[in-house]
This record gives structure tokens, C-alpha cells and sequence, in this order.
């Protein structure tokens, strides 16, 4: 063949390539961002969304339909009541899509962490990539003692979750609120009236006050004994006089401020626990027959004092909180003869005190004691989350020996140990060692009364900080619900906490300068969830992996869960649905445990560039001008065929010349 014809071949070629990629970027390319024309079918597919049948979830409906529509997905919004609503979720999954509040799902930590959990409303299962790693991570949170690896586990199961699996696009948590008087200064946003007080003082009186060392709120109790009282207004309550072994931040962040001081894994299933030297129970006093008009409490009349089952009394200097009263208290929580908790405590496989301190003692944790081995169990850090009691008072000389629910064995808690006369006193008239203590209450009028203990060891479990109390005296006032907020405006009570279910007329009192609002996170939030079993949005597609270089990680499947995630503008609907007053979630744990929360990942900001990028990485073809201005990624492909191109027929020419000389 000449050099001629062998000329006009590759010419040829190179008119051909050229002609390609030409091709490449018109609308004969499949290209993502292909833009339809009038009356052309603008879908890829059509996907079912359900919800219950409620406004704020509706309108979240309306709004994702909007957006998918957007990128060439149709949604048929589908509400339901509740009861049938549950029913496609834990059971016929016929859904593609839904939007659900977590404290309208059963067990919702389960269904969404647990292996259990994955198979019911997410529709996952074992085989689908990354899920048996997610679970294994998990496994190892729930398996770990140390609270930094937990923390490192709980990150990497986060990771997993939202960018390999994707089993959620989380929306929302609502704003939850407590307002206080303006003239209360110090508060600290998060935190509680309780774990405030320390901290808080009053600039002045406000409408109704009468004294700036007094403060009033709702309240109420039941029993106040916390092995028995179930109601949370009672433990709230306890919280004034009692003292927890470990208090739990509002962040969900294991706190070293309250009883235990230090602790230090000393096995790999036993930890040992360091607890304060100076904290003395308060008096115990009996105020059962006490009115506003009694006299002033003494603790060296000991007509006043309450006598326990071991013929012992506290007078607020002379009983000394130690280890025996953390590991009497442990074991009752633990023995059902007493405590409604008591299978909550079935972990503890030993406790013991130090031989050589008394404020030291050793905790052995085992997971499930059916089994000869030990199982350590991460999670036993929350339920230490609880009063401590007094042990001289409680404890009796009865040589009767009684089993924790963990096959423990203690002495002087027998049967009939509740119908005592020191029991059943402890119920309405108990004692701690926190900073305020019982003078009286009024059943007529709905109101406890609370006095500054003088013995308390003034430390705040906030920072751990010295604090004197400013506040002296307590009223815990009862008040139906519906009635709250307004006897906080006309000044009977100094503080009230909202929640997050906030009355219709309490906008006015945020903008009411006598007021200060105070916002913190609570245990709920909403979310957009898929259903990885069905086609498209998973299916088949959950174990197709992507060939696009940079994507091989994730699976088809992944890519057009995160296309949905991406066209979600959240912004938008905080703004036109809650007034940008709710906060925006990311990950798919409770967005108020920050202590566990990590947002250093992919968080889904709305990105509608992204969502074709992924789509397209999927195989699918969009027709939507939602993209148009987006880069073709088609177009960087070209500009390498080109340069290819340009560059052979640089050295061809090149060549011929030198053939000619």
C-alpha cells in the first residue's frame, strides 16, 4: 500500500473520531444533563412515597415530590392512619419511599441500628455491600467499654451508614424550648432548670416574685423512692435532692462531675470506679406532718429524724456517702423484688468494694450471663444514670439472702421489705445528698417546698466547678398542662420548659422582652427513608457497582439514593414550612447525642450538579433543564479525544516530512 493511501486511511480515522465525539456532546449523546423537548415524557421512573397521615408530613411529601420531579422522578404521595402506615413499614414494605418521625416507630433504636432493625423499615439484608461491615461496627460500639472507642466505632458506623449504604435521607429535628423570666441570669442553654441552679441568680424581682433567692416551676411527683417511682416529673424531682452516680450531659456525653470522679479498665470486662470523698446524706428528716407554718428544720432534734432499718439516722454530717452505697444501690436497681428496673441491670455480673478504700469500688459487666464467657457491654455507661440510696437507711439486718436479676446475691433486701414502715416513709419523705432537701409539701394547694441543703458539696456536675447556691428556696408548683404557660406570664412560676409542641400563642412570648428563650435538641427527629429492596432506588441495583473512575466503591443502587438526597432542598422547606426554626439533621443517629454524633462525612447539602453527576453514574439518562447549567461530564472525555487526536496527527506529518527529505 503507498504512503498516499495510507494517508487518506488515517485521515479518514481521525474524521471519524472527530465526528464521535462531536456527536458525543449533542443530543444524539446519552448524555445526563439531556434537556427534552415540549411534550416529550420527562421521567425516568415513578416511585411511591408514604406517610402518616399528618400535616407537617404531608407537606414534607408535597416538597420532595416537588424536588425528585425535578430530576425526572415522579412520586405518588400515598398518607395512611397509623396503625396502617406501621403495617407497610414492619411488614408488606410496599413502598419505594416514606417520611416518619422516629418516636412513631416501636423500638426505633432497634429498626434502626440492629441488625433487626435493617431487615424491617429499611428493607436491607445481610448479603447487600457494606451492611454486614455496618453491623460489625456497630456490634463493636455496643461491645466496647472505652468511651473514646466507642465514639471512634460510632463514626465509622455513621460513615458506612450515609455514604455507603444510604438507607436515609435525615430531614429535621425540632427545636425544643424553655423559657426563663429576664431577670434569672446565668442560664446556660441545654441544660435544665436542675442542673442550672447552681449557676443562676436573680438582677432584681419580676411580675409576682416576691424574694430574689426563690424560684418557682412546674412539677409534680408520685413516689419518691426511684426504685419505684415510674413517672419522669417524680425522677425530675428526685433530681433536686439526690445526688446520680454519673450524670449524662444533654449531649448524651457520660459526665465525671457528679459521684464517680474517675474510672480506669483494669480488665477487659471490669472497670474501676473512683467516687468523691467529701459528700455527706443529707438530714433525714420526716416531713410527712410538715405545713408552711412549721418550725424551722433542725437536724439536731432528733424527733425530726427519720431512723432506718439498721436503727442509723443522718443528721447531714455523720453518714458519709461511700462505695457501699453505690453497690447497695446498683444491686437493688438490679433485684425485682424492689426495683421496676431491675432486668435493666442484668450486666452487672460482679461488683465489689475496694479492700483498701472505701470510696473506690470494681464493676464486672457481662452482656448475657447465660453464657460462660464474658461479653462486654458498652452501653452500660447510661445506666449508671441513676440516684444513689442510702444504704444505712435501706439495707436491714435480715439475713435473708435475694438475687439481682444477674443471679447476684445480697443480704437484708427480703419480700416484704416494701411494706416497712422505713420504706413506705421514704416513698413520700426521702432524703439525698444533693443540693436542696425536702421542708414540706401541700397536697390541697399543689405545691412542694425545697430548702438549700447546707451540707451539699457544691460542685456543679455542669463543668465540675465550685458553686455556692444563690437560689434558696424551691417551689415545685402543680399546674394542669394546658395552664403552664400562662401562669409563667403572670409571674407565678420563673421557668417552664416548652418542648418542642409549642402553644399557639407562645410566639408572643418569645418576643416579649421580659422574657429569655432558651432552644436545645430533643430525642426527635424526622426523615425520608428508602426501601433498598425495591427496584430502582435498590433491588437488583444494590450489588451492580459503578465502572465510573472514582465511583467503584459505591453500587448502582447508592448512586440513586444519593441522587435523591442531593435534589432535596432542606433549606428551603425549613424557611417555608417551620420558619427556619428547626435545625437540619445529617446522620442517621439521634442528632441530639452530639457526644456520638459525627457530621465530618458526606451530609447531602442540596446539590443539584451532584444529583445528575450520580445519576448519570447510575446509567440513567435525566431530561430535565433543572441541570443545564451543570458541567457535561461527557466534555472532559471529548477534550482527551481531541488532544489524542491532534497529537497522533502532529507525529504523522511529522513523519511524512522526514520520509520526503
Amino acid at each position: 500500500m503507498s504512503k498516499e493511501k495510507k494517508f487518506v486511511i488515517i485521515l479518514m480515522i481521525i474524521i471519524l473520531l472527530s465526528n464521535s465525539c462531536i456527536l458525543l456532546n449533542t443530543a444524539v449523546t446519552p448524555s445526563p444533563y439531556h434537556y427534552c423537548e415540549k411534550n416529550k415524557k420527562p421521567y425516568i421512573t415513578s416511585l411511591t412515597l408514604r406517610t402518616k397521615a399528618e400535616s407537617d408530613l404531608y407537606d414534607y411529601a408535597l416538597y420532595v415530590a416537588q424536588y425528585l420531579n425535578r430530576v425526572g422522578i415522579e412520586i405518588r404521595i400515598r398518607t395512611n392512619n397509623m396503625h396502617t402506615f406501621l403495617g407497610h413499614l414492619l411488614t408488606t414494605h410496599d413502598y419505594d419511599l416514606f417520611i416518619a418521625k422516629n418516636e412513631d416507630i416501636p423500638n426505633f433504636n432497634e429498626r434502626i441500628y440492629s441488625k433487626n432493625g435493617n431487615f424491617s423499615i429499611f428493607n436491607l439484608d445481610m448479603s447487600i455491600p457494606y451492611v454486614n461491615m455496618s453491623l460489625q461496627e456497630y456490634d463493636k460500639i455496643k461491645s466496647e467499654l472505652s468511651l473514646i472507642e466507642q465514639q471512634n466505632h460510632t463514626h465509622r458506623y455513621q460513615d458506612l451508614m450515609m455514604d455507603k449504604i444510604v438507607p436515609m435521607l435525615p430531614l429535621f429535628k425540632p427545636t425544643a424550648y424553655r423559657l426563663t423570666w429576664s431577670n434569672i441570669m446565668g442560664f446556660m442553654n441545654g441544660w435544665r432548670i436542675i442542673e442550672n441552679l447552681p449557676h443562676i441568680h436573680c438582677d432584681g424581682l419580676h411580675l409576682s416574685q416576691e424574694s430574689t433567692n426563690e424560684l418557682s416551676f412546674p412539677g409534680s411527683w408520685i413516689n419518691l423512692n426511684p426504685l419505684l417511682a415510674k413517672d419522669q416529673n417524680s425522677k425530675d424531682f428526685c433530681s433536686l435532692f439526690m445526688t446520680k452516680l454519673l450524670e449524662i450531659s444533654p449531649d448524651r456525653e457520660p459526665l465525671f462531675s457528679s459521684m464517680i470522679t474517675d474510672w480506669e479498665i483494669v480488665e477487659p470486662s471490669m472497670i474501676k470506679f473512683t467516687i468523691r470523698d467529701d459528700v455527706f446524706w443529707g438530714p433525714s428528716f420526716n416531713i410527712t406532718s410538715r405545713n408552711e407554718v412549721s418550725e424551722e428544720l433542725n437536724p439536731q432534734d432528733i424527733n425530726q429524724l427519720m431512723i432506718g432499718l439498721k436503727g442509723e439516722y443522718s443528721n447531714g454530717m455523720n453518714q458519709k456517702v461511700t462505695a457501699k452505697d453505690v453497690i447497695f444501690s446498683l444491686l437493688v436497681y438490679g433485684n425485682s423484688l424492689v426495683s421496676h428496673r431491675s432486668s435493666e441491670f442484668s450486666w452487672i455480673s460482679n461488683i465489689f468494694e475496694s479492700p483498701t478504700d472505701e470510696y473506690t469500688f470494681y464493676l464486672e459487666i457481662d452482656n448475657d450471663i447465660n453464657t460462660p464467657e464474658l461479653e462486654p457491654n458498652g452501653e452500660f455507661w447510661w445506666d449508671l444514670d441513676v440516684f444513689i440510696l442510702p444504704e444505712f437507711f435501706l439495707n436491714s439486718t435480715d439475713t435473708t439472702i435475694t438475687n439481682t436479676t444477674s443471679g447476684l446475691g445480697m443480704v437484708g433486701i427480703y419480700p416484704e421489705i416494701l411494706n416497712t414502715s422505713v420504706w413506705q416513709s421514704y416513698s413520700k419523705s426521702a432524703f439525698g445528698s444533693g443540693m436542696y432537701m425536702l421542708d414540706y409539701y401541700d397536697n390541697q394547694k399543689g405545691v412542694s417546698v425545697l430548702e438549700a441543703n447546707p451540707h451539699w458539696y457544691n460542685v456543679s456536675v455542669v463543668d465540675n466547678s465550685f458553686q455556692t447556691l444563690e437560689i434558696k428556696k424551691i417551689k415545685v408548683k402543680k399546674f394542669e398542662e394546658d395552664k403552664i404557660l400562662t401562669q409563667f406570664i403572670k409571674g407565678n412560676l420563673d421557668y417552664i420548659d416548652l418542648g418542642r409542641e409549642l402553644p399557639f400563642n407562645v410566639k408572643s412570648a418569645f418576643s416579649d422582652f421580659r422574657f429569655n428563650a432558651h432552644r436545645y435538641n430533643n430525642d426527635s427527629y424526622v426523615f425520608l427513608g428508602f426501601n433498598v429492596g425495591r427496584p430502582f432506588v435498590g433491588g437488583r441495583n444494590n450489588f451492580k457497582f459503578l465502572t465510573k473512575p472514582g465511583s467503584e466503591a459505591y453500587t448502582k443502587g447508592v448512586a440513586v439514593r444519593k441522587t435523591i438526597c442531593y435534589s432535596i432542598d432542606r433549606d428551603e422547606m425549613n424557611n417555608n414550612i417551620h420558619n427556619n426554626e428547626y435545625t437540619i439533621a445529617h446522620v442517621v443517629i439521634f442528632p441530639y447525642t452530639l457526644f456520638h454524633y459525627y457530621e465530618d462525612i458526606v451530609t447531602y447539602k442540596f446539590d443539584l450538579c451532584e444529583a445528575g453527576e450520580w445519576i448519570w453514574s447510575a446509567g440513567y439518562l435525566l431530561c430535565c433543564t433543572s441541570l443545564k447549567n451543570c458541567r457535561n461530564p461527557y466534555s472532559d472525555n471529548c477534550k482527551t479525544s481531541f488532544s489524542i487526536i491532534g497529537l497522533i496527527s502532529i507525529l504523522f506529518l511529522k513523519r511524512r516530512k522526514k520520509i520526503r527529505k
